[in-house]
């Protein structure tokens, strides 16, 4: 899925939609969503994440990156 999929997501995502949608693994995806970067729901175990708010964090990201010639967002090993 790429980013041009945005309205293909359902409206409550769980780790595996993050992970597929920016490309990366389910490690840092996991790190990601308990980052505190967007809100996230805790259901029981499960994480869930409500598509709008995490859409308009990675739009602002990009936003900032554009305007930036330094912006890196780490996620730990």
């Amino acid at each position: 899925m790429s980013k041009n999929d945005s309205n293909m997501l359902p409206p409550i995502l769980n780790v595996a939609d993050v992970k597929e949608y920016l490309g990366i693994g389910l490690r840092q995806a996991y790190e990601l969503v308990n980052g505190g970067f967007f809100p996230i729901l805790k259901i029981n175990r499960r994480l869930k994440i409500p598509r709008d708010p995490f859409l308009k964090w990675v739009n602002r990201e990009i936003e900032d990156d554009e305007n930036s010639e330094w912006n890196v967002f780490y996620v730990s090993n």
